[in-house]
């Protein structure tokens, strides 16, 4: 615990959390503090502050950590608006260093995420030593009652629909070996997911694949076998990819219990789409992340996002059953914004939230030891 000009700051209870929420309504009612409070108090890779004055919380922040502990963020800073204009926002982000150098002596990055409407804080991110390192499309449109969108998630397209598969820890693991040698899906060597940055580490994989969030993938043998194409591999290729679990398998490990495809380090890389998720209620109804990353050649069709969106639809669906909600879609710049639009109209889904921007960005700098 501290205190500066009548401002005493300390971790943030669980008993806080009316207190914190009362700060005000942030994120146009998307506020994600709504259904994480009580995870981020309780998380021992996350540092959540609060501001006191006269037994009052007037402010909040936190950091968490990533990357097995090397790679830190703050987040989800709100000031009372008595006290703002006051200096309170810098105030929180020197306790938070503090604590950072205390308490966290591997951290070795800093990263920070924000949107062009942000763009005056730039130059002050750039004076203080973070560099630009991964630029992402987003795309955000409002979700209405699933069952304005269902019949089209279930009807079945005259196209070739994609055999798109859950994604395990341990095909997710095989897949970042593979993208560690060989980058594909990943060309930055990393994700940018929901904001967040993650490097291709094991120890990232529960935070991606956990309570509310997951991922799908699908591959170029899926394409093949849509389209009815009968290849032979060629001589030295990776070979293909099992899509179902063999009868004679002599051992559990031939085959994922998740997805019945287990991958490895040499068949990972016929992976052409993975998709990551993301969700939890709001009061005002959900938000839903979708993170897409795929190969140029998975590009050539709608097939493959056609098919990934519809998986996605129909979670969003089954968690989410007579609410509204806020898709929120982020991709790398590679895969065209007009084919995403396009094939979310597919499912009816057209109405664009007012005031949202079309890109985001990660900045980083390497951390000095004091």
């Amino acid at each position: 615990m501290s205190s500066a000009q009548g401002i005493t700051f300390r971790r943030a209870l669980l008993s806080d959390e009316d207190a914190v929420m009362s700060l005000g309504d942030f994120y146009g009612g998307r506020d994600y503090l709504y259904a994480h409070y009580s995870d981020y108090v309780q998380d021992p890779d996350a540092y959540p502050l609060v501001a006191v004055a006269e037994n009052t919380v007037v402010g909040f922040s936190m950091t968490t950590t990533f990357d097995g502990g090397v790679t830190v963020m703050k987040r989800a800073t709100r000031v009372a608006e008595t006290h703002r204009g006051r200096g309170l926002y810098y105030m929180m982000e020197e306790e938070l260093k503090k604590h950072t150098e205390q308490h966290r002596p591997q951290v070795k990055y800093e990263v920070l995420a924000n949107t062009i409407s942000e763009e005056r804080l730039i130059d002050r991110f750039l004076s203080k030593g973070y560099k630009p390192v991964y630029r992402r499309g987003i795309i955000t449109r409002l979700l209405p009652l699933s069952s304005s969108y269902s019949s089209d998630c279930d009807k079945d397209h005259t196209h070739p629909t994609i055999d798109v598969k859950e994604m395990s820890r341990q095909n997710l693991s095989a897949l970042f070996e593979a993208e560690t040698s060989k980058p594909r899906i990943f060309p930055q060597g990393r994700l940018f997911n929901f904001y967040l940055s993650y490097r291709l580490c094991g120890a990232n994989i529960p935070l991606l694949l956990c309570e509310r969030g997951g991922a799908f993938f699908s591959t170029d043998e899926d394409a093949k076998a849509a389209s009815n194409l009968q290849t032979e591999p060629a001589q030295n290729s990776n070979p293909p990819i099992k899509l179902q679990p063999r009868s004679d398998a002599s051992s559990a490990d031939e085959v994922d219990e998740v997805s019945g495809v287990r991958l490895s380090a040499d068949n990972a890389h016929r992976v052409a789409m993975v998709t990551f998720y993301y969700y939890f209620p709001t009061r005002t109804g959900f938000m839903y992340f979708l993170d897409l990353y795929a190969t140029p050649e998975a590009l050539a069709s709608r097939d493959y996002i056609h098919s990934h969106l519809q998986r996605h639809l129909l979670t969003a669906r089954r968690h989410f059953p007579n609410s509204r909600g806020i898709l929120t879609l982020a991709h790398d710049l590679h895969i065209p914004r007009d084919l995403i639009s396009s094939t979310l109209g597919q499912f009816d889904i057209h109405d664009k939230l007012p005031g949202q921007e079309d890109f985001q960005y990660l900045y980083e700098r390497e951390t000095v030891k004091p």
